[in-house]
């Protein structure tokens, strides 16, 4: 399975999770490619709104500039009998007045976990 796959499958779970939760009548009045074409439809900013239901992992910022900063989420969820984690990565606002302005469109990617050994002198 790909991690487009992966990813996929994960967001058709979580729309029928909130289809659900919100609107029987339009849970049952679709077919199951039906709500996929949905999914396949959904701009990468609604996809970020779909996997934020998630469990959060890890967060991390980064210092973008002036008008923007780089924010990094790491998510998981337990599908297809492993746990998979997934990376948000986006801009939001340096400051509040640039709230609403035009930033780029997420980085959404499945990742895995690595552990990593670090030496600290004192």
């Amino acid at each position: 399975m790909t991690n487009e796959e992966i990813l996929n499958g994960i967001l058709l779970r979580e729309h029928l999770v909130l289809s659900a939760k919100y609107s029987h009548d339009e849970l049952f009045a679709k077919n199951l490619e039906g709500h996929k074409e949905d999914v396949e439809a959904l701009s990468d900013c609604d996809k970020c709104e779909l996997l934020e239901e998630l469990s959060k992992v890890d967060e991390t910022f980064e210092d973008g500039g002036r008008w923007y900063n780089w924010k990094t989420e790491i998510l998981s969820t337990y599908y297809e009998g492993e746990t998979r984690y997934i990376s948000i990565r986006k801009q939001v606002p340096a400051t509040e007045m640039q709230e609403g302005g035009d930033f780029e469109p997420p980085e959404i990617n499945i990742v895995q976990r690595k552990k990593v050994e670090t030496y600290i002198y004192e």
